[in-house]
């Protein structure tokens, strides 16, 4: 008889695998039925020794401090970038319009996010108006991931900058 170590159930089908799930359990010698929990909770624990052997978290914190600090040398090369704030990887770069008043630059982060996606950054939007960058990269970034991600961000702010330099001459 196969004894499993563990069983996960995905969430969506828990109400149909329960009953047949109870079964099957009460089947196994000696009976190691302790009950069920989320999916979630099994695979964060089954993560966490990769975390620890692959030194992830570490990683997290040293590339997340050069990301963060390629991201504020852009804020004072783009005065679209109103702040940069965050801790370790998951950050976020809030645009405006004018670093005084604070005006969220809502059509302009729709811009950038699409201008980065034709470029092959994935970036979220969040915010009350929209007009914030989530940067939410997979804690096993690289440095040289990171660095795609400022360069990218330069370019496309210089090229949305140019443009509407360009707009307000006309």
């Amino acid at each position: 008889m196969i004894s499993p170590d563990l069983v996960l159930i995905n969430p969506g089908s828990r109400k149909r695998v329960y009953q047949s799930l109870a079964a099957e359990l009460a089947a196994i010698e000696p009976p190691v039925w302790t009950g069920l929990m989320a999916t979630y909770a099994a695979r964060k624990g089954c993560a966490v020794e990769v975390i620890d052997a692959e030194a992830i978290q570490q990683n997290a914190r040293r590339v997340g401090g050069h990301l963060k600090s390629g991201l504020l040398e852009l804020q004072e090369r783009h005065p679209l970038i109103g702040e940069v704030r965050g801790l370790g990887l998951m950050l976020g770069v809030e645009l405006v319009r004018n670093r005084q008043s604070k005006e969220p630059a809502t059509s302009e982060a729709a811009d950038v996010l699409e201008l980065c996606r034709e470029r092959g950054l994935l970036l979220g939007k969040g915010g009350l108006y929209g007009n914030v960058l989530r940067i939410k990269p997979p804690m096993c970034l690289s440095i040289d991931d990171a660095d795609f991600l400022v360069d990218c961000l330069d370019e496309v702010m210089t090229l949305l900058g140019d443009h509407s330099s360009a707009t307000a001459r006309e």
